[in-house]
């Protein structure tokens, strides 16, 4: 399978409208939580945290069951680029299809704090979004 801007965007974001429309828990979502991994096996995963005191801890790692996009062509595409480039190239494409999702109103259906803060981590720490000094200025759902 190739991959394409275009292609990985509109999968990547139906998943992430799918797992809105599939999320059935009733308590208030904190943080949301979009994880990826590119080298090995090739995954994009959504975590909806509903700690009080969420925050991008890697938490999303100890939830992957059930809860992730597989990307199985990611590590035969990536292998041959450096790994920092393709972490960055990835993150920002998941960010910019987060941010268009919730400018398009796709959050507005979760039970969510009105301080809930959507963010982006690389499973090998090479890529998050947004710094951390930064957060509650442009990522809140």
């Amino acid at each position: 399978m190739q991959f394409t801007k275009e292609t990985e965007t509109a999968e990547i974001s139906k998943y992430i409208s799918d797992r809105i429309t599939d999320y059935k828990n009733k308590n208030k979502i904190k943080f949301i939580e979009l994880g990826y991994q590119f080298d090995q096996g090739g995954m994009v995963c959504v975590f909806f945290d509903t700690r009080e005191n969420a925050s991008p801890d890697g938490l999303w790692t100890m939830n992957l069951d059930g809860n992730c996009l597989p990307r199985p062509h990611w590590p035969s595409v990536f292998e041959n680029y450096d790994e920092n480039e393709c972490a960055i190239m990835i993150g920002n494409l998941i960010k910019t299809t987060l941010l268009k999702l919730r400018d398009e109103g796709a959050f507005g259906s979760l039970n969510k704090y009105d301080d809930c803060e959507l963010g982006i981590e690389e499973i090998n720490g090479l890529f998050g979004w947004p710094n951390y000094e930064d957060r509650g200025k442009e990522n809140l759902a």
